[in-house]
């Protein structure tokens, strides 16, 4: 059983990520997931400084998945998976 829906276009997570949410938001709500990121992909290391230098204001899930060079649908099914282990 998937934790997305089963539609051919993604909408959204169980969790309630979706492509356009806001990294920040994100991040507040999972403050676990951004050391998790940086764990499994080391090009998230710059979440690190973009966060000192609010440059993670304007940043949605679908940039977050641009950034580390990963198809964003993974990268939520990745989130999500850490997410379901608290």
């Amino acid at each position: 059983m998937s934790n997305l829906q089963s539609e051919e276009v993604f909408l959204e997570s169980r969790s309630g990520i979706r492509l356009d949410t806001p990294v920040r938001e994100l991040f507040e709500k999972f403050s676990y997931l951004k050391e998790y990121l940086v764990m499994v992909n080391p090009k998230f290391n710059q979440l690190k400084s973009m966060a000192s230098i609010g440059g993670l204001d304007k940043m949605t899930v679908s940039d977050l998945a641009d950034l580390g060079n990963m198809p964003a649908e993974s990268m939520i099914y990745m989130m999500e998976s850490r997410i379901s282990e608290d």
